[in-house]
């Protein structure tokens, strides 16, 4: 277990470009694609265009890049990933190097990962995994929603509401609010945390727990502050 992981991005399609290629954003320059930089003024939001000195940035994972799942091809293993998270779809450039690289919801995730690994217990595989949750808006199913009797009245991930909070600073959230989103996230935790075990239990139940590493790690956190916000988004790495 590493006690102190910082990731390399706040963000999902950087950070994501960084555990798929061991490079740093400024190397592999994945990014917004946008050339523009958001600032506040006098209240407003206002795009402006970014500093000629600015690195340049792509919306997309570049080809010529050698991703994690290549390297793990090119070694004869199978791959597969299932992500929640649309940012990192394949059109996106992030399928180099996986057979199949589809995108689902958190529970169909699963689902697929269980009926992957069941159907490769034979061979070597490499599966990437990528759920959404613990992610805004928080609603963990009502079996997990355990940490709170109060569905928070704030909806962090409406972009109007974003912006209000962490630019504009037209909208600051109290001592309450902070305590009904951390609520609800722990719960989305825990809904997490489940899922993860019945990868966990398909890996065991496949014969395969000693010859399996399972790496569990995450894009980027979250920060409960008036301040700024940001999306969490586990993913799971198995080789067997």
């Amino acid at each position: 277990m590493f006690e102190t992981a910082v990731a390399q991005a706040s963000w999902t399609k950087p950070s994501v470009a960084s555990l798929f290629t061991s490079l740093f954003p400024s190397v592999h320059a994945t990014g917004s694609g946008t050339h523009v930089r958001r600032r506040v003024d006098g209240g407003d939001i206002v795009m402006t265009p970014a500093p000629a000195e600015s690195p340049s940035t792509t919306g997309y994972l570049p080809r010529e890049l050698l991703t994690m799942a290549e390297v793990f091809q090119e070694a004869g293993y199978r791959t597969a990933g299932f992500v929640a998270n649309t940012l990192v779809a394949r059109e996106d450039g992030y399928g180099q190097g996986f057979e199949i690289y589809d995108t689902l919801d958190d529970g169909r995730i699963t689902e697929a990962g269980r009926r992957w690994i069941e159907g490769h217990r034979d061979t070597p595989f490499l599966l990437y995994l990528h759920y959404l949750a613990p992610h805004a808006p928080y609603d963990p199913p009502a079996e997990h929603d355990r940490f709170t009797g109060v569905k928070p009245s704030i909806d962090i991930h409406g972009s109007a509401t974003k912006d209000s909070i962490n630019f504009t600073r037209t909208r600051i959230l109290g001592p309450e609010d902070v305590a009904e989103l951390i609520g609800q996230y722990d719960g989305e935790v825990r809904h997490a945390d489940a899922m993860f075990g019945e990868i966990l239990d398909a890996i065991e139940g496949s014969g395969l727990s000693d010859r399996t590493i399972v790496v569990l790690t995450s894009d980027h956190g979250e920060e409960f502050s008036n301040t700024a916000w940001s999306g969490t988004n586990p993913s799971i790495s198995i080789a067997s």
